[in-house]
């Protein structure tokens, strides 16, 4: 047990709202990213990667566990709905008592277990992100805003997905006096929940309107609120996330319409990004699916965050492609079931692979010879395809 996140307060049953709410500004404060409250644990902290049990002696109770479900949500039926296997996701905020006006906000999921509610809370940056403050290479930048068609987010759970687009929607409806690049446009958004609140943007600031539903809470669903987003005049439209059949229909439909479109997908590459979205279609409508995906990407970008080196918190790597008419030309000569063949070789060519993120990384030190060597034995067979002196020199730095 690490006393360094041991938590001083005060720990007691039952548990109240005041309580916990002391104890989740604390856990920002020791800078942890996520909080997870389950029946007979203490509560856990997760600081740079790593997770640690916040007391000694303090364990919640099951019915603790529920309580906290009806409490974070403000809804007293919230925890019998997860206790008949309904996952529920909702945001929390927190007041911040020395600082007026300022709230720490929480993504909270719940889930029923065989313990009880298992509660994780993922603690929101309380400022907006900025494009600037991503990293993100200035050449790839212009082509996150497209005129038209689909920009994919992809990557694991908790890669940063949501962070990088709210960076991106930001930039965008800044006013260019705020640094932004105002492009004018109106943004809409469907979410579940709602991470990054736009609305703290004042309007002199921005450049267009921009609208925020969540799910269930303003829009029933998500295939009912993404076919509403064109006849609410969205210009760019964000879906928090393209996971089911209908969804995707919904979002196929409305680029076709000449609105763009961000979502995020969970995909462990470039590639797979695509033909994870490809296979959510049934096996007859998936040749459909790929032509309006051919015609209608503009750029998948595809994030993963791994150790830094010497313990210092966490990076992002990156792989990308720019899907410019050269490249959909040669999707459109591809049938769906080579698509993701297509998409390595063209990713090799002219896009910007994992691996050489992750070779430049290394070099620069920010990230160790372990977690660079896992990726290079994991990408061994995308190494195979480079040239042999490229091959070479990513071997090579290992010795």
């Amino acid at each position: 047990m690490n006393e360094a996140y041991l938590y001083e307060g005060e720990l007691a049953h039952t548990v109240d709202q005041g309580m916990m709410d002391r104890f989740l500004l604390w856990a920002c404060e020791q800078k942890a990213s996520d909080v997870v409250l389950r029946a007979n644990d203490p509560p856990w902290i997760q600081v740079e990667g790593q997770w640690y049990p916040c007391a000694r002696h303090f364990v919640l109770s099951a019915s603790e566990t529920q309580l906290l479900t009806n409490l974070f949500s403000g809804q007293e039926h919230k925890a019998g709905n997860v206790q008949r296997g309904l996952s529920a996701d909702f945001a929390y905020s927190v007041r911040v008592p020395e600082k007026r006006g300022l709230v720490q906000r929480f993504r909270v999921n719940v889930t029923a277990s065989n313990v009880g509610h298992y509660l994780v809370l993922r603690a929101l940056p309380r400022d907006l992100p900025r494009l600037e403050d991503l990293a993100l290479p200035r050449k790839l930048v212009p082509h996150l805003y497209p005129e038209n068609g689909m920009v994919l987010i992809s990557g694991v759970m908790g890669s940063g997905k949501s962070t990088l687009l709210a960076g991106m929607l930001h930039s965008a409806i800044l006013r260019q006096s705020f640094g932004g690049l105002g492009l004018g446009r109106q943004i809409l958004t469907l979410e579940e929940p709602i991470e990054f609140d736009f609305a703290t943007i004042p309007h002199h600031q921005r450049s267009a309107p921009i609208a925020q539903s969540a799910i269930p809470g303003h829009v029933l669903d998500w295939a009912s609120g993404v076919r509403s987003m064109t006849r609410r005049k969205g210009e760019m439209v964000m879906v928090g996330e393209a996971r089911d059949l209908e969804t995707l229909k919904a979002l196929l439909q409305i680029v076709e319409q000449g609105v763009t479109c961000y979502a995020t997908v969970h995909a462990k590459d470039v590639s797979q990004t695509i033909t994870r979205i490809i296979h959510s279609f049934p096996e007859h409508e998936r040749a459909e699916a790929a032509t309006l995906l051919k015609a209608n990407l503009r750029v998948i970008l595809h994030q993963r965050l791994v150790p830094q080196a010497q313990g210092r918190g966490r990076v992002a790597l990156r792989e990308y492609l720019v899907f410019d008419e050269a490249i959909r030309l040669s999707l459109y000569e591809s049938p769906y079931e080579e698509l993701m063949t297509t998409v390595r070789s063209q990713l090799r060519q002219k896009g910007h692979p994992l691996l050489v993120d992750a070779r430049a990384r290394f070099a620069e030190g920010m990230i160790g010879r372990e977690v660079y060597a896992a990726i290079c034995e994991e990408q061994r067979d995308f190494c195979q395809h480079f040239s042999a002196p490229d091959y070479n020199k990513f071997d090579e730095t290992l010795l």
